[in-house]
């Protein structure tokens, strides 16, 4: 197809509203450029794009689908495709998408075992570990920041984009965007103090809240770092490991627990304090 110089001109124009966050701009110039030229898909799979990251399934369905009847090739638009499907439950859709790429529902062997993802909230934002279920579907593995609004055990969407690196235990693990919450859990967030206590009563803490099938986090440890991002690279986070605490910052934890209930949660706390001889305080129900 030969598009007019103009046309291509007014789309890298839109690219570049979309990449400062101009939604406005972006989409009022993908929807001039299709009432121009409506069998170019680039305007599509742009507005596929835009509103996925506005988490409004049914315009990103549409408008990727549209782009993929256009050029099937467009393996981004595909995806796109399957993560909308998948949002709004149509099931069928989704799993037709998932085999193009060569996944399969029976075999989860195809999957990592954990994911890294950042979910944003104000003007900064949480790195979480997802277990995944499917290519885009994962349930949140540790207790994320009450702000995040999200729980442990919650399922999440995911972004297929890899948008930097989570540096742990020596791996560079690949981050993604979090897309949304797809189905809350039944735990609540809980947290409190602990004191005095050495690295091993931590440590006994989180076993028993595993063994009681509770979700634990330390969140004296849960400061990230955001590495200076050089040209055209990916950003990379390090977590606590990568700067340890000092012997004396370890004598007073924030820890963080997610239990169904809050007399889950005492229950555990106060059968730690019989072991450790330690105790806990301002105990505060969050989400």
């Amino acid at each position: 197809m030969q598009v007019p110089a103009d046309i291509v001109a007014l789309f890298h124009e839109a690219e570049v509203y979309h990449q400062r966050g101009d939604v406005y701009n972006a989409v009022k110039l993908c929807k001039g450029i299709i009432r121009r030229l409506p069998d170019w898909h680039p305007p599509y799979a742009l507005l596929g794009l835009v509103y996925k990251y506005r988490h409004d399934w049914k315009a990103a369905l549409h408008y990727n689908k549209k782009a993929v009847s256009l050029d099937a090739s467009d393996r981004m638009a595909w995806w796109n495709v399957g993560i909308a499907a998948t949002a709004l439950k149509k099931t069928r859709l989704a799993r037709s998408v998932w085999q193009k790429f060569g996944f399969s529902n029976a075999d989860q062997r195809m999957l990592p075992a954990l994911k890294s993802a950042r979910i944003p909230w104000g003007d900064q934002f949480d790195m979480i570990w997802v277990r995944p279920i499917d290519p885009v579907r994962g349930i949140i593995d540790n207790i994320p920041a009450p702000g995040t609004d999200r729980r442990f055990r919650d399922i999440v969407l995911l972004d297929g984009v890899v948008a930097g690196y989570n540096v742990a235990q020596q791996r560079r693990i690949p981050v993604y965007e979090e897309l949304g919450l797809y189905k809350r859990s039944l735990y609540h967030t809980y947290s409190c103090w602990i004191a005095p206590v050495a690295p091993h009563d931590v440590a006994r803490l989180a076993e028993l809240c595993a063994a009681a099938d509770l979700g634990f986090e330390n969140w004296s440890n849960a400061a990230w770092v955001f590495a200076p991002q050089m040209e055209r690279a990916l950003p990379e986070y390090y977590g606590p490991s990568a700067f340890p605490l000092s012997a004396a910052a370890t004598e007073t934890h924030h820890i963080a627990i997610a239990a169904p209930s809050l007399p889950e949660a005492e229950m555990v706390l106060r059968n730690w304090q019989i072991i450790s001889l330690g105790h806990f305080g301002n105990l505060t129900c969050h989400l």
